[in-house]
């Protein structure tokens, strides 16, 4: 896409919110209803469940 200026959205998650998508997962919520959740693709939130 040369000329085009193209920016992404990040979405910021907090360590709060990290540790949060861990008790709740752990509690028997679904992976993907977490990421709903917290607006982030699965993707991220496997990585930051993993601890990456």
């Amino acid at each position: 896409m040369a000329g085009y200026n193209v920016t992404m959205r990040h979405r910021i998650v907090t360590r709060w919110m990290e540790l949060e998508a861990k008790d709740k997962q752990s509690g028997g919520k679904g992976r993907a209803a977490l990421a709903r959740e917290y607006g982030i693709s699965r993707e991220t939130l496997y990585q930051y469940l993993r601890g990456e």
